[in-house]
């Protein structure tokens, strides 16, 4: 089956699992062998009919058990599709298909001439397998041994004489083994498709999990920002490449003035606000090649790459913050906030990542006291006297 295909038949089984089985990747991935299960087994019984009636030979004894026995059956399991389409009890639904589709088989066994004569039996296999996949190896170990059991019983039957009814006409006996040879491949054919389809899926889903789990390890879940730790690891990546290509970089911590105000007289919602569009211009404003971080509360972290001139820094420092002082609308009340933000490039000012940040923090406490915006740091800057702002 083509791919797409294989993500149709998957997207089908899908729409039968209630979502409060998808919480747990496992339990989904068996739930979704049991729907594809079922979903077999009723497409199997419905296309034996248009077989059987191609079969001239063969007996109304037959066509009776198949209308007698395939309704039942097909409203059987789709009852169970609806039940775990509502969330109930996956553990039920397995064990009655399992019982089901086992009992079904040996009652087809007993009625077409006992287990060395009929084609049925390679089937049996098929739901042993399917126990151990859907219910566990201990529960599909039991499952596979009853099997057994009954099926040693039934051999057992013949070779002490017993003779077994055999509703299956001579005529038609040969059309019927080819048959169940034909059928037995078929569904296991599909049971493969489906399990590779939903195999991919799980693939798939467990690879955007990690990757999610990832993300959330290296990004702030307000702002959607990379957090401190990944700035740090993106810094120090930058300042090697920077190192190999001769290049400059510009290190910048920015501070929000106005912010505590916000938060403590309009709300917390209101400062989530103003977090996340604050943000959202900095992206804007940055170049593509540029980062921003939140490092914590009203704090960010800006590296700016490919910094030809002190020109270009300016530029870009002037954009961002007027960015950031543009009215920030929350409910129809206009809040403004304004940034603090300083700098200190690579290699002049430093050539250590944790020395740049310390440069650039002090740069920002220098702007901050001196409401300039922003400030690069300079030689002459005296660090001495300048307290932890944060």
């Amino acid at each position: 089956m083509r791919p797409s295909l294989l993500n149709r038949l998957t997207d089908l089984i899908d729409f039968f699992i209630h979502d409060n089985f998808r919480q747990d990747i496992d339990m989904h991935f068996k739930l979704r062998l049991l729907v594809g299960f079922i979903l077999v087994i009723i497409a199997s019984v419905l296309s034996l009919l248009p077989f059987f009636i191609s079969i001239e030979a063969l007996s109304t004894d037959i066509m009776h058990l198949y209308f007698g026995f395939a309704p039942p059956l097909v409203l059987f399991f789709s009852a169970l599709l609806w039940m775990v389409r509502r969330g109930h009890r996956y553990r039920l639904a397995a064990y009655a298909v399992i019982g089901t589709g086992a009992a079904a088989l040996f009652g087809g066994l007993v009625v077409t001439g006992g287990p060395a004569n009929t084609g049925l039996i390679q089937l049996l296999s098929v739901v042993m397998v399917l126990a151990f996949l859907m219910l566990g190896f201990q529960a599909g170990l039991v499952t596979a041994i009853l099997i057994a059991a009954v099926n040693g019983l039934l051999f057992a039957l013949h070779y002490s004489g017993f003779v077994f009814v055999d509703v299956t006409p001579d005529s038609a006996r040969e059309a019927l083994h080819i048959f169940h040879w034909l059928y037995t491949f078929a569904i296991l054919l599909l049971l493969v498709a489906i399990y590779e389809a939903m195999t991919g899926r799980l693939k798939k889903e467990r690879d955007a999990e990690r990757k999610r789990y990832l993300h959330m390890a290296t990004h702030d879940g307000l702002t959607g920002l990379p957090n401190r730790k990944c700035f740090d690891q993106t810094l120090a990546s930058v300042l090697a490449l920077a190192d190999r290509n001769g290049s400059k970089v510009a290190v910048g911590l920015l501070d929000l003035d106005g912010f505590k105000p916000i938060n403590d007289r309009v709300g917390h919602e209101a400062g989530d606000v103003v977090l996340q569009v604050v943000a959202e211009r900095m992206k804007a404003a940055l170049r593509k090649s540029d980062r921003v971080a939140r490092i914590g509360g009203d704090e960010f972290g800006l590296i700016l790459t490919n910094v030809h001139a002190l020109q270009d820094v300016a530029t870009i420092c002037d954009k961002l913050l007027a960015a950031i002082a543009e009215p920030i609308d929350f409910h129809g009340q206009p809040l403004r906030v304004t940034g603090s933000l300083g700098i200190a490039l690579y290699p002049e000012h430093g050539d250590d990542d944790q020395q740049l940040r310390v440069l650039a923090d002090h740069a920002m406490y220098k702007a901050k006291r001196s409401r300039s915006r922003w400030h690069m740091h300079s030689p002459d800057d005296h660090h001495g006297d300048m307290p932890d702002h944060r």
